[in-house]
């Protein structure tokens, strides 16, 4: 009888140790999602299709056109409110209300020819009914911010994610 209980506890206790082998170690659960360098990459993507967006990919209410097209369809019909020139090389048109588009643009070569090309169609006029030209000078605002701010931002955040990847704290 002692013998067989020797035996019986052999069995346990070779039972309890396969079963303990064959366990899988308790692994802690992770206290939150780690860092994905992938999100980087997405941010940075976005931040250059949204530049490409807002610094004219959008027309918005403006179309552009020739000088001959905007001559014949808008100039010789009176459809014209103020003709702008900006930068020596943009011109920017507001119809009057009512007509659509409400804004036309179109790029000159100068200033000069521009002024010859306008007073030859407006030659059969009257004084009144002729437009002239507002000459001023812009600049994009959101271009010379972007020139700043971006490479800035992107150097900081580059910073922070270098020091979280070296385990160095802020």
């Amino acid at each position: 009888m002692l013998i067989e209980k020797n035996i019986n506890k052999r069995k346990r206790n070779f039972k309890m140790e396969n079963q303990q082998k064959n366990k899988l170690p308790n692994f802690k659960p992770s206290k939150g999602p780690k860092f994905n360098i992938f999100w980087m990459y997405g941010i940075i993507i976005a931040v250059i299709i949204g530049l490409n967006i807002w610094n004219g990919g959008v027309g918005g209410n403006s179309v552009e056109y020739t000088f001959q097209i905007f001559k014949t369809q808008f100039l010789d019909s009176n459809k014209v409110d103020k003709i702008y020139v900006y930068n020596k090389s943009e011109v920017e048109v507001h119809v009057k209300k009512g007509y659509k588009p409400a804004i036309i643009n179109f790029e000159i070569g100068s200033v000069e020819q521009f002024e010859k090309m306008l007073d030859a169609a407006q030659a059969n006029k009257s004084e009144q009914e002729k437009i002239t030209p507002i000459f001023a000078e812009r600049g994009n605002l959101l271009r010379s911010i972007g020139e700043f701010i971006i490479p800035a931002l992107l150097m900081i955040g580059l910073f922070v994610l270098f020091m979280r990847k070296m385990n160095i704290p802020l």
